[in-house]
């Protein structure tokens, strides 16, 4: 049983998480969708959590799975469905800037985040949960904090892994017989993790995840490591953006389009491209063909996200400052965004 992560894509007759995967290997499975990103906190969701359960009744083993959003759900949501074993990688405790001032990842939700079940839904009495995360980052703290709140689960970390620790984890093809383990009851954490590690040195995320990580007053180390990765992954869109991204940024406007070009024509119209796109633009100086891309993402059924920069560039910029405020951020240390992890 999967639960879909955070999405750009509000149509829920798009493909569930894992959905194709778990076709090909001929399990199955249930997936939880979604319709916006407030973190499942829907009314009702309860009866929709017995609805599946009933569903599930019949099998001897169920299994819970996801990865960020997904995984909270699917750590929370497991003795509601019915599920005894639990599989999360990179799960929030909470994302209630109330009770987690210091997660800013997911502002915009953060803000207008409702507690519709999470404080009434107790910890699930389950047999065994992993939970698969990079310490390193924020997430550290969401593991702490779930912990503290009595769940319990065997901590599996990936320094270095990113978030979510899923593309690390495909990219080194681990993901897939970590959950196929998960799922005949034979996984073992300790030597499945030391595999992992061994391969950080040729992973094109986990080079990403170690950008993000280093001062933006160090923009070489970072153009440099970023380089590596599209040398390893030069097909994945996400890679090649956010290298066009640090080049724009250390002054090399024309050689950030060039990476950009190619990002795009790989995966054309994706939001975080796009959005990558028109910080591209600012940097250099096109005000107006950044407010014209963030337009189009906006202009049809998206993230809300995405709505804060275009609402930004809206503004006039203040007197003297080379660039706003939110995008000195995401340069600084914001996780990469990664799509199309689907196992």
């Amino acid at each position: 049983m999967t639960f879909d992560s955070y999405t750009d894509v509000f149509d829920l007759d798009r493909l569930g998480f894992g959905e194709h995967f778990f076709a090909g290997e001929r399990i199955d499975a249930v997936h939880v969708q979604s319709r916006n990103n407030q973190w499942y906190q829907h009314t009702g969701m309860e009866a929709a959590c017995a609805s599946v359960r009933a569903a599930v009744r019949g099998y001897d083993r169920v299994i819970a799975y996801g990865s960020s959003m997904g995984g909270y759900a699917a750590l929370r949501l497991a003795g509601l469905v019915g599920a005894r074993t639990v599989l999360a990688l990179s799960p929030q405790w909470t994302i209630d800037w109330r009770r987690a001032p210091w997660e800013r990842r997911w502002a915009e939700n953060s803000r207008v985040f409702e507690d519709v079940w999470e404080g009434s839904v107790p910890p699930p009495p389950i047999d065994e949960a992993f939970v698969i995360f990079d310490p390193l980052l924020r997430d550290r703290r969401h593991v702490q904090g779930l912990e503290h709140e009595g769940f319990r689960f065997q901590r599996v970390e990936i320094p270095g892994g990113g978030h979510p620790v899923g593309g690390f984890l495909a990219e080194i093809s681990l993901l897939r017989p970590a959950v196929l383990d998960v799922i005949a009851g034979r996984f073992n954490p300790g030597q499945w993790r030391q595999a992992a590690l061994q391969q950080r040195a040729t992973s094109a995320q986990a080079l990403l995840a170690e950008s993000s990580r280093v001062s933006k007053a160090r923009i070489g180390r970072r153009l440099a490591l970023l380089q590596r990765a599209a040398q390893i992954a030069p097909r994945d869109p996400i890679v090649l953006s956010r290298f066009a991204l640090e080049l724009a940024w250390a002054g090399r406007p024309a050689d950030a389009l060039a990476y950009h070009r190619q990002a795009l024509e790989i995966q054309p119209g994706q939001p975080t491209l796009l959005m990558h796109l028109s910080c591209i633009l600012e940097i250099a100086g096109d005000r107006e063909g950044a407010r014209r891309v963030m337009a189009e993402v906006c202009a049809s059924p998206t993230s809300e996200f995405y709505r804060p920069r275009l609402n930004a560039l809206m503004v006039p910029p203040a007197a003297g400052r080379q660039c706003p405020g939110w995008l000195r951020r995401m340069m600084g240390g914001r996780p990469s965004l990664l799509a199309g992890v689907n196992v």
